[in-house]
């Protein structure tokens, strides 16, 4: 997969929101795990934001996804 840099903010927000949902978690379930508010999660998702890798790296563990998972450009809805 061929990525611009401007790009792969954007595709790691997208795959923390649909690992959310795969997990079925809230905005608030993922400020928890990483020691940050549901809002601060929320722009996370919504690339307001972009993710440290180390925090990235809590998610990853935690909802028992590889780091991989978070770059990879997934089609869904």
């Amino acid at each position: 997969m061929k990525v611009e840099s401007g790009n792969i903010n954007a595709i790691i927000a997208r795959n923390i929101k649909l690992a959310r949902h795969m997990r079925e978690l809230t905005l608030k379930d993922i400020g928890d795990i990483l020691g940050v508010t549901g809002q601060q999660a929320q722009k996370y998702e919504a690339c307001q934001n972009p993710i440290s890798i180390d925090k990235l790296m809590i998610l990853s563990k935690s909802l028992g996804f590889p780091i991989t998972f978070f770059f990879e450009e997934f089609k869904w809805k």
